[in-house]
């Protein structure tokens, strides 16, 4: 088995503190750090003006290759880091109110059969990207942009859905914002 690609995403600002995006890639030419470097640089900068200007998202310059069969780090690659920040200067919701990407893969597994699918969790949701206390048309919109940006802009690497479950990583084919605004918890919750 080939193995796979783990990006992560620092975020902190905020009331809360701090928290992390993981995402996945498989690449063309291994490692293909520059590729993903600059797919989850498209990814948080169509986010970003939707996010309030207290929040910054940081890309670690670690890129690490992790075996998909038992999820262990089988190495670390360098790569360009970049820090991206909010810029709608508006009151923030709750922290704990989150805009919400959910991943679709198409691939279904297990009994009964359920789809692979990811989430990713955005902080920093100014109050004016909500209608009646759901994301708005436009927030959502954003959100489409941002899935645009990690499925079809990059063409030398895949974003994946990685299942220690399933000890396998599946394809990311499409993904969309909830329309309802998400709240992330810890498992100490």
């Amino acid at each position: 088995m080939v193995n796979i690609y783990r990006s992560r995403v620092s975020l902190t600002g905020g009331i809360a503190g701090a928290g992390v995006s993981t995402m996945y890639w498989a690449a063309s030419a291994p490692p293909g750090a520059a590729a993903i470097s600059a797919a989850v640089g498209g990814f948080w900068d169509a986010i970003v003006g939707n996010m309030v200007n207290d929040i910054s998202a940081t890309l670690s310059p670690e890129l690490e290759e992790v075996d998909p069969a038992t999820g262990r780090l089988v190495d670390v690659h360098a790569m360009t880091g970049w820090t991206k920040t909010g810029f709608d200067t508006g009151e923030p919701m709750p922290w704990a109110t989150q805009g919400l990407i959910r991943w679709r893969t198409g691939v279904t597994t297990g009994t009964p059969a359920k789809e692979i699918r990811g989430r990713t969790y955005i902080p920093g949701v100014p109050v004016a990207k909500s209608t009646g206390g759901r994301p708005s048309t436009a927030y959502q919109t954003t959100l489409t942009a941002a899935v645009t940006a990690a499925v079809t802009t990059p063409t030398t690497v895949d974003l994946l859905i990685y299942s220690p479950k399933t000890a396998a990583a599946y394809v990311v084919t499409s993904g969309s914002g909830w329309g309802e605004f998400a709240v992330l918890r810890s498992r100490r919750d």
